[in-house]
């Protein structure tokens, strides 16, 4: 049986533990010192090697040929001072680091050195004493390692820190500053100086409560913000602070928490920023809007309580006329005709300011709108004064946007109709809309011509005020709002409407957003 094992020991498991066991056997055979200089060697990511007293190179192993470039031939016999740079040899460092070798047992530097090509590397140097049994020095052991990779980086980290440095220093619109853990200020930058009120002599050291109220101390509100910081990473809060001459701006305040490469904290960094005007304007907005809802709430009362009325006056009008027409003089007659067209035109102006008001304060349906349709659907509710006027309207290829279709299709419907109300005599409107190419991919352009009376470019900018009218009444009717209309139409979509006139006829340009912009409002 034990012989089978013994035939059959390759494939068994008791093959590698009779290696190993020859293994330690040829080691224990070996010289330790054998063992050592063949380890030594070996190493081929390190420069191991030792030196006279006088510091000649005794011997060399791969790590030093492959770091340094010199075979083993080359180098050993010569003075170890070749791989100091020119300036050091000048000042005789090398001597100076065996000196220190064999005063203290060791030294330790990084510093540049030389290969036999000339190229330098950064290196990390450690020069170890040996002596002998009569503690006479017999030479030094010499391990050199290149960090050149880790001094790149290390350079790079500290011009980078030193730029973030001198920006956060110059920075004025933010109090950028560090606390430690317990939260006293260590750095102080030009925005918390502006901010503040305090130099930075006058704050490091001191704890950044310094720029709480006294009730925002005694609620514990510094602390808390650090407690939290610690436990979430980040703390953020609006609120008062303090300056240095006891006046109070209204803050954004972010804290974050520091850490270092082991994951530890160590301080934070505090970022503040005054937002008091922010916070008026802000104030002053909720006060218009609410203004704003009373005056809405105001027209659509005051609207039909006057309606009411209107609608008296015209059917009173008409029933004078109609059964009291025998009793009236022509005079008379002519007088009542009077009093319902200006009714008429009363109703109609309360009619144009109710749409205004609605434009203005309701939030369209931003949906995909297809332009044609709006023109198309605008067309529609004119078609008998289109038929009337003789009036053409062409409409050529028009893109999509996100709009609301129903004010889309208004604000063509009041440009059309501009045009048919403004049309030359004996010459039928003719009303081209097309799309013109802008160098604003976000914006499309629509232009709409007609060949009406034109206007004074003068009045360019009047014709959208609300009530402007550039013809008297008798001469041209309505109420001066279509183009009012219009220009609110365009701005409540983030857009802008323009216009430019000549002796034949208007031009309107209308500058829109592809997509809707959540912030709409503000003319393009």
């Amino acid at each position: 049986m034990h012989q089978a094992v013994i035939e059959h020991g390759s494939n068994s498991p008791a093959a590698p533990a009779r290696a190993d066991q020859q293994d330690d056997f040829n080691l224990s055979l070996a010289d330790p010192d054998t063992l050592h200089r063949r380890l030594v060697e070996g190493v081929t990511d390190y420069a191991i090697y030792m030196l006279s007293p006088s510091g000649i190179v005794r011997s060399w192993n791969r790590g030093a040929q492959r770091l340094k470039g010199y075979t083993a031939d080359e180098i050993i016999g010569q003075h170890f001072s070749r791989f100091y740079p020119a300036e050091d040899q000048a000042i005789d460092r090398p001597a100076r680091a065996l000196h220190i070798s064999a005063s203290t047992g060791r030294f330790e530097d990084k510093a540049w050195r030389v290969r036999k090509d000339g190229s330098r590397f950064r290196a990390h140097v450690i020069i170890d004493a040996i002596r002998g049994e009569q503690d006479e020095l017999i030479g030094f052991a010499k391990i050199t390692s290149d960090i050149s990779k880790a001094y790149e980086q290390e350079l790079a980290l500290r011009e980078s820190e030193q730029r973030f440095r001198l920006l956060v220093s110059g920075v004025t619109d933010y109090a950028i500053y560090m606390l430690d853990l317990n939260g006293q200020i260590s750095s102080w930058n030009a925005g918390a100086e502006r901010f503040k009120g305090y130099r930075e002599e006058e704050v490091l050291g001191r704890h950044f409560s310094l720029f709480h109220s006294p009730q925002d101390i005694d609620r514990g509100m510094p602390g808390n913000a650090l407690a939290r910081t610690l436990s979430e990473g980040r703390y953020e809060a609006t609120g008062w602070r303090v300056r240095k001459d006891g006046s109070q701006f209204w803050a954004h305040v972010i804290i974050d928490l520091i850490r270092d490469e082991s994951g530890q904290p160590i301080g934070y960094a505090k970022i503040t920023r005054d937002i008091s005007e922010r916070r008026a304007a802000d104030l002053r907005l909720a006060e218009l809007t609410d203004n704003n809802r009373e005056l809405e709430r105001f027209i659509h009362i005051a609207s039909h309580d006057l309606r009411e009325p209107l609608r008296k006056v015209l059917m009173f009008s008409d029933l004078l006329i109609e059964e009291e027409r025998g009793a009236l003089s022509e005079a008379g007659e002519g007088y009542v005709r009077s009093i319902a067209s200006a009714t008429h035109r009363m109703q109609a102006l309360l009619a144009s300011l109710l749409n205004l008001n609605r434009v203005t304060s309701q939030g369209g349906s931003f949906d995909p709108c297809e332009l044609n349709h709006a023109v198309s659907d605008a067309c529609s509710d004119l078609q008998v004064k289109i038929q009337n006027s003789g009036a053409r309207v062409h409409a050529g290829p028009l893109p999509q946007i996100e709009a609301d279709m129903a004010q889309m299709r208004q604000l063509f419907q009041n440009l059309i109709e501009n045009a048919i109300k403004y049309a030359r005599r004996d010459v039928a409107p003719f009303i081209d809309i097309s799309e013109v190419h802008s160098t604003q991919t976000a914006l499309v352009v629509i232009r709409v011509q007609d060949n009406g009376m034109g206007f004074d470019n003068c009045f360019a900018d009047r014709i959208f005020e609300v009530f402007q009218r550039l013809h008297t009444r008798d001469q041209i009717e309505g109420a001066g709002m279509g183009l009012s209309i219009c220009k609110r139409i365009c701005e409540c979509h983030g857009g802008s409407i323009t216009a430019r006139g000549s002796d034949v006829g208007a031009c309107f340009e209308l500058r829109l957003p592809r997509a809707h912009q959540p912030d709409a409002g503000q003319p393009v």
